[in-house]
């Protein structure tokens, strides 16, 4: 089965749609509500509940989320102040929430949790300041936190992806960041539009509109350059980290086999 949400379309509703990839079946498995912030992510779906019936979703907002094949509610968390920034990432089972480290929310944090107040005790002005919690996507479980210096907000982070014990996000200066879960800055990669595989260790960065790098995530060390003939609108890991797919803007797929070897320009096979 494939599980695809789709938009509002004249009389039918935004749903969850489910789909039969043997046959020709789609059957509607939840109508999804325009009054909450709803994102699907791989097997998952997180919805964000304002706590009054069309409220906002700046603050008191609740987090919750659900199983997409049968809709049982996983965990749900409840943000009084600020609403954070979240950052799914369902192949690497990650969520990243953010605060600026000066809010109330973060604050308050910082207030109720002794680690959370020690990731943000060096920094006694907190302008510029990024305040970062990764949770285990599936259960909820807080698994790191951590303090980000933007140098006075010289620059702004994006996507961030927690993956063993790394975080990568991309920043408005074209570059990709790599930190340890303490927060401690691992190493800088020219590019932008990080994808990670948890399995395997590895990571690829968008460095020119045709261009691809293969990084070891552990090492920061290159393990391969791929150069296309037009630009590349989406690659992805398998599962396992052993394979990756590659999609450029001509509609074209290309397919590699990460268990050999690799290098300048690897082969592919070309769909």
């Amino acid at each position: 089965m494939m599980y695809a949400d789709f938009p509002k379309h004249q009389t039918t509703e935004r749903s969850l749609v489910r789909a039969s990839l043997m046959s020709v079946d789609l059957q509607v498995a939840k109508v999804l509500n325009e009054n909450e912030h709803t994102v699907q992510t791989g097997r998952y779906m997180l919805t964000l509940v304002p706590a009054k019936e069309n409220g906002r979703f700046d603050q008191k907002v609740s987090f919750e989320l659900r199983d997409v094949t049968n809709q049982q509610l996983l965990w749900t968390k409840y943000f009084e102040h600020e609403r954070p920034g979240y950052y799914v990432d369902a192949p690497g089972n990650s969520l990243v929430l953010r605060w600026q480290a000066g809010s109330q929310a973060a604050q308050a944090l910082a207030k109720a949790d002794p680690e959370a107040a020690s990731r943000l005790a060096p920094f006694r002005n907190k302008d510029g300041i990024e305040f970062l919690q990764v949770f285990n996507l599936e259960t909820g479980k807080l698994r790191a936190q951590m303090a980000i210096d933007t140098g006075k907000n010289s620059f702004s982070i994006r996507d961030p992806i927690a993956t063993g014990d790394r975080v990568v996000l991309a920043d408005s200066q074209h570059r990709v960041l790599v930190y340890s879960l303490a927060g401690e800055q691992k190493g800088v990669i020219a590019g932008n539009h990080p994808e990670v595989s948890s399995e395997a260790d590895l990571m690829t960065v968008h460095t020119e509109r045709n261009h691809l790098e293969l990084y070891d995530l552990a090492t920061l060390q290159p393990r391969a350059v791929y150069d296309f003939t037009m630009p590349v609108v989406f690659n992805g890991f398998s599962g396992d980290g052993k394979r990756m797919l590659v999609l450029t803007s001509d509609q074209v797929v290309y397919t590699f086999d990460l268990t050999q070897s690799t290098g300048m320009n690897s082969a592919a096979n070309k769909q």
